[in-house]
């Protein structure tokens, strides 16, 4: 009896089972990447980062601002924060990196172009802690 082709099928196997598990643990890491990346890579409409909200210059035009960031979050409970300078229209953002107590962006414009700019610690800020102009 030839003992490496009879136990030989077992090594295949086994060999076979490895490969498969090493692949199913790669595709599901991939699959944990991407959904929890993906968002950010994407341009998430509503939520940008800080870094985001900084680089937006102070003049630029509402259409520019909203073709780099997405659209504005038209779903939050504002009633909370403090209304917005007499004149001007507000669009808002949601911080993306954060789940428990996003912080909360405000660009305002007048004319259609960025006037005033302010970060909120949350949706129950009393007061701006970033504001541009201050």
């Amino acid at each position: 009896m030839d003992v490496d082709n009879e136990f030989g099928w077992r090594a295949n196997l086994r060999h076979g089972l490895l490969g498969a598990a090493i692949t199913m643990s790669v595709l599901a890491a991939g699959a944990a990447v991407v959904v929890i990346f993906w968002p950010t890579a994407a341009g998430t409409d509503d939520k940008i980062s800080r870094g985001q909200f900084m680089a937006q210059p102070i003049g630029e035009s509402k259409p520019d601002l909203q073709r780099s960031l997405g659209r504005p979050d038209t779903s939050l409970d504002l009633t909370r924060l403090p209304p917005p300078a007499a004149g001007l229209t507000c669009d808002y953002y949601t911080e993306v990196d954060t789940l428990v107590d996003p912080s909360v962006y405000r660009f305002c414009y007048q004319a259609d172009l960025l006037t005033q700019k302010s970060e909120f610690t949350s949706l129950s800020a009393a007061e701006p802690i970033y504001q541009d102009p201050a």
